[in-house]
């Protein structure tokens, strides 16, 4: 056991009330750094923006049990004009200045730097921090880490739940001055962090060959899980349907556009009878112009979208599907692992995943036992066989998987904590 005096800064955008994937990572290690003699002063947002998708505010109830302390500044979200275009009917200039802000150098979250820094650095100077914790995105969160370190010289950790200037979703059309600017700002932070976390081992061995001279600093944790494993029923769910269950939202190119499509064919060739299946979308937030696609289609019947809820709900969703859909834009495949890969795994369904062969996400399902069948994301033909193999073995009472307990027991929060709190103890030594 560490010594219980060391203190950390958690410097994120995304904590409670927020919900959904974004929170739980920093949420996790706050919450479990205490075991391991680490106690954390969260640095978050006082207002969040209105348009998060998510929030639990059952999640603020837990919070008020643990030994966390909690600081949150206010802060100008730059889009607000944008609210006030609309109001007055201005869309055109609306949009056109909603796309800026989108591409504001190095996000739209710019406007929390200020008051950041500022109650940063008096929380570092009263409780006596040891070391310094940015996680991103938004990659503000960082800047604001860089100038605290350059301020105060404490060690800085880094840690990227995506990638910065390498993410494939990364907005079009930047200026070139913009692109320039990102890419001095990633390298400042690689440069100047005592450690870069990152959430895949890829995109860590992708950083580490970007940044050759940075390559000793540069591991990976992964996303996890929070609630506890085994137990579970394995045998079909549902008797009078197969049910899908997808948690998430979404959006740009990660689409159910695919998914139903192949169903509908499914049914019109007669292969399944309709009325058989359903599709239950959690957390459907975010793009949902997908639903103009199939406006003149029966397949929206089988679509049920329950919105956001939380945590523990999502977990019982997950629990009761008969097969757990999982899929993954193929340009992110080769840098990231959906948060939403762990806690899959962690509930041992069956899962149909929607992800390129080469992904880092199959090598996991794969290895944790609970993947029943895999398709290319972006083709038709591949997904209709995949959709009917699931249904031809619920059909014959064969929709079973074998979780493997052990490889899945090293995503539990604690565990992963506990990997996180080497790096802290490592980098506070240097003082």
């Amino acid at each position: 056991m560490q010594s219980k005096d060391k203190k950390i800064l958690m410097i994120t955008y995304y904590f409670p009330p927020l919900g959904g994937i974004p929170p739980r990572r920093s949420f996790r290690f706050a919450k479990n750094l205490p075991a391991f003699g680490w106690k954390p002063f969260v640095l978050t947002v006082k207002n969040p923006s209105k348009r998060e998708a998510a929030w639990d505010y059952k999640l603020l109830d837990e919070l008020e049990e643990l030994p966390i302390n909690v600081i949150r500044t206010k802060w100008k979200d730059i889009i607000w004009f944008s609210e006030i275009l609309g109001r007055l009917k201005l869309f055109r200039l609306q949009n056109r200045f909603s796309a800026f802000c989108r591409r504001f150098p190095p996000d739209p979250y710019i406007g929390w730097y200020p008051s950041a820094v500022k109650e940063g650095l008096k929380v570092i100077k009263q409780n006596k921090i040891d070391v310094i914790y940015s996680n991103s995105a938004p990659f503000t969160a960082h800047l604001i880490g860089l100038k605290l370190q350059k301020t105060t010289g404490l060690p800085w950790v880094a840690d990227f739940r995506d990638p910065w200037i390498d993410d494939p979703l990364r907005p079009k059309g930047l200026f070139k001055w913009q692109e320039k600017l990102e890419s001095r700002q990633e390298l400042k932070v690689i440069e100047n962090a005592d450690h870069i976390i990152t959430a895949s081992r890829n995109y860590a061995l992708f950083l580490r060959e970007k940044y050759p001279q940075a390559e000793e600093k540069i591991s990976h944790i992964y996303n996890g899980y929070d609630w506890p494993t085994g137990q579970y029923y394995n045998g079909n769910q549902h008797n009078n349907c197969l049910e899908f269950v997808y948690a998430g939202a979404f959006y740009g190119s990660q689409s159910p556009i695919s998914f139903l499509k192949a169903l509908e064919s499914l049914m019109i060739k007669g292969d399944i009878t309709e009325g058989m299946v359903k599709f239950v979308i959690i957390g459907g937030h975010g793009d949902e112009s997908w639903k103009q696609k199939f406006i003149d289609s029966s397949i929206l019947k089988a679509v049920t979208i329950v919105g956001f809820i939380p945590n523990y709900q999502i977990r019982e969703k997950l629990l009761n599907a008969s097969c757990l859909l999982i899929q993954q834009a193929r340009e992110r495949g080769n840098l990231i692992v959906l948060g939403k890969t762990f806690e899959y795994i962690s509930v041992g369904r069956p899962i149909l995943a929607l992800v390129s062969c080469k992904s880092e996400c199959l090598d996991i399902l794969e290895q944790s036992g609970c993947l029943f069948e895999q398709a290319e994301p972006d083709s038709e033909e591949e997904i209709m066989e995949a959709i009917l193999y699931v249904y031809e073995n619920w059909k014959n009472g064969k929709l079973k998987v074998d979780p493997k307990w052990e490889y899945i027991s090293q995503f539990d929060g604690m565990n992963l904590t506990n990997k996180f709190a080497n790096i802290l103890d490592k980098c506070s030594s240097r003082l």
